[in-house]
């Protein structure tokens, strides 16, 4: 007669489970996968909208198994479960039923436990197991614009101060959306829930439409749209013939000192430095000016520019350029600055608190140097023979921030002075004019404040 095994055959297998891990290891150095799974998609609390949730499971060997349920910690509601199919990671939709009045709201729970296919624990695998706290929320934000500026001009740029209000608001989700893709980033205004931001219509765009958005944690959203008065403004095109004398000097010597790309004539030499190297000019100049710094709005305040005392205009904002060589158009760009002269290397002054935020050569613009100041604005300074002044210093009323020049695509000795908002630029004629900045800036700001206090 056959004698029975006195181990219980559990005993033997997690034995012979511990003697496969240790050959594994020991002999052919096969790492067991020790890390348990991580859920991703959750935090101390689920907020659900319409009872749907998104979780989404990865682990270093695979995962194995999934359980997902409800509990009060009296009652319990299965809500999923599955296998890992051998992936490595894997997304899982839920949908969370709306419970009924027996259970206990405040302690309700979801409740996740995720399983790998690792040889650890005795072949059971990690486990990871996590538990949140249930928020059903199906209401979207409340939106009230409180002010805003009168108007909007093709190529310049306005104001607007507005409220927000949800109990479980996303802040960072709180944006101002425009039809041509870019997002203004609004500032907290005097208190929480009340927001300030610029936006900007951009020279080069047809239409304008502005959208405030804001969404809760439950991924509920709002959007009204900003019912500001447009003015549509005709910008100057102008037909500009290349001369010889151009492209075999400036053009000819500019395109030499970047030698990022070749060329056979000096034509498309230029058509390279006005297209390409502008682009990337540009997109540098967009880069250093779109953070919005924190601003104290108790006080606020700031004065029109005034960058070049006695300055002339010599080129405006906004104009169309055509270029034409033997009358053939061969390139455009759209001129985005105020070009002022006076005499010969004269000194540009800022008359606004700032902070350094770039000074250096920036391709066509020259020596250049970019300030920010409240509200996300910037003023930008280039085409200047000498710099005053470093990235990170903190400058105020009257500091000599350079001199007028020559440098970068510049023909005559002038300063290149430029506005922009969040990284757009925009009318600097606005921010030269008091009475402009009296209505439209510091008058919204403190008809939005009175309200906002009472």
């Amino acid at each position: 007669m056959r004698q029975k095994s006195k181990f219980p055959r559990f005993v033997l297998f997690l034995g012979a489970t511990a003697g496969m891990v240790f050959v594994l290891n020991y002999f052919f150095d096969i790492e067991v996968d020790k890390n348990a799974p991580i859920i991703y998609g959750v935090s101390d609390v689920a907020y659900v909208k319409d009872g749907e949730y998104r979780l989404k499971f990865a682990d270093d060997s695979a995962i194995r198994s999934f359980h997902i349920y409800v509990t009060d910690k009296q009652q319990t509601v299965e809500i999923k479960k599955g296998n890992g199919d051998k992936k490595k990671e894997i997304e899982v939709v839920i949908n969370i039923p709306k419970l009924d009045v027996f259970f206990d709201k405040e302690n309700t729970r979801l409740s996740i436990e995720v399983v790998d296919s690792s040889w650890w624990n005795f072949g059971f695998g990690n486990k990871t197991h996590k538990e949140v706290k249930i928020v059903f929320d199906d209401r979207a934000p409340k939106i009230n614009i409180i002010k805003h500026s009168a108007s909007l001009t093709k190529g310049g740029s306005a104001l607007i101060v507005f409220e927000v209000n949800d109990e479980y608001l996303d802040p960072s989700s709180v944006r101002i959306a425009t039809n041509y893709g870019k997002n203004f980033t609004p500032q907290v205004f005097i208190k929480d829930n009340f927001y300030i931001s610029l936006f900007a219509w951009p020279v080069y765009e047809n239409e304008f439409y502005g959208y405030i958005i804001a969404k809760d944690k439950a991924q509920n959203m709002t959007k009204v749209r900003i019912p500001i008065f447009k003015r549509n403004k005709n910008y100057r095109t102008s037909k500009i013939a290349l001369s010889k004398k151009f492209l075999n000097g400036k053009i000819s010597s500019l395109f030499d000192e970047f030698k990022e790309t070749d060329a056979d004539t000096n034509v498309q030499k230029f058509v390279y430095l006005n297209e390409g190297q502008r682009a990337k000019d540009e997109d540098n100049i967009m880069s250093l000016t779109q953070a919005v710094p924190d601003d104290d709005f108790t006080n606020f305040s700031i004065e029109p520019f005034y960058p070049l005392r006695n300055g002339a205009k010599v080129a405006s904002f906004g104009d169309f350029r055509i270029f034409t060589k033997n009358k053939k158009q061969v390139s455009t760009s759209y001129h985005l600055g105020l070009d002022l002269a006076s005499v010969r290397r004269a000194d540009i002054v800022s008359n606004n608190k700032a902070k350094v935020v770039f000074t250096g050569d920036n391709g066509l613009y020259g020596n250049t140097v970019i300030l920010g100041h409240s509200l996300g604005i910037y003023s930008l300074y280039s085409h200047l023979s000498r710099t005053y002044v470093n990235v990170g210093d903190s400058i105020s009323y009257g500091k000599v921030i350079g001199k007028t020049g020559t440098t970068g695509l510049a023909l005559g000795d002038h300063v290149h002075f430029g506005t922009l908002v969040q990284g757009m630029e925009v009318r600097p004629s606005e921010w030269l004019d008091k009475r402009w900045i009296e209505n439209n800036i510091l008058k919204v700001i403190e008809d939005a404040k009175a309200i906002v206090l009472r």
